[in-house]
């Protein structure tokens, strides 16, 4: 539903800005706001997964909490990835992310092969978002060649965050609900003071 609605807007928004001056850098902001955004929220659907499967579920259907998180983040990421691929449209070189998805999807094929037989369901889910993380990988790599993506420091160490905050959830407090929620909060806080100019200048307007 995020993904869908997002879609429909970016669309109009993309094309109609495309000969902005400062195209890039605004595309770059969204694409590190919509980013940080999706980051809190997977993280809080890592502390919330495991009480909202026992409220929604039956017993045997419980454990597919694990993979809740893997499977939120993911269309995400393939959010950020339209949002990267709109400036390979506006420079007309759609052509050079042709195999930005294919290779993403190799990896998780090949990820399946490895990981299913050893950590089944799950092992399908990280596959999936790891997919997803390549792909956002080559987008940054090659657009930030091509200087058409400008992204800021903070938004690495946010990502770096939230991958320890998967992590240290699903080895130290899986179903730990507290724990959880004082871990949430200090990476929420430590989001908000990287981005707390922008906040403010986008509270002002």
């Amino acid at each position: 539903l995020i993904y869908t609605a997002f879609a429909g807007g970016w669309q109009y928004f993309a094309f109609s800005t495309m000969r902005d001056k400062n195209q890039v850098e605004t595309n770059s902001r969204i694409y590190e706001y919509l980013g940080v955004i999706s980051f809190i929220f997977t993280a809080l659907i890592c502390v919330i997964s495991y009480p909202l499967f026992n409220v929604l579920f039956k017993k045997e259907y419980l454990e597919g909490f694990v993979i809740a998180p893997y499977l939120f983040l993911a269309p995400l990421l393939l959010m950020l990835h339209q949002i990267s691929g709109n400036q390979l449209l506006v420079v007309k070189k759609p052509w050079t992310g042709f195999f930005i998805l294919p290779t993403g999807a190799i990896m998780n094929v090949v990820l399946n092969y490895l990981l299913i037989p050893k950590l089944g369901i799950e092992g399908a889910a990280i596959a999936t978002l790891s997919g997803y993380v390549v792909v956002c990988l080559l987008d940054i790599v090659i657009l930030t060649k091509l200087k058409l993506m400008k992204l800021k420091l903070r938004f690495l160490w946010c990502s770096i965050l939230v991958a320890l905050f998967i992590v240290l959830w699903r080895l130290l407090f899986l179903k730990s609900i507290l724990i959880g929620f004082l871990f949430w909060g200090i990476f929420t806080a430590v989001c908000q003071f990287l981005y707390n100019t922008d906040i403010l200048i986008l509270m002002r307007k």
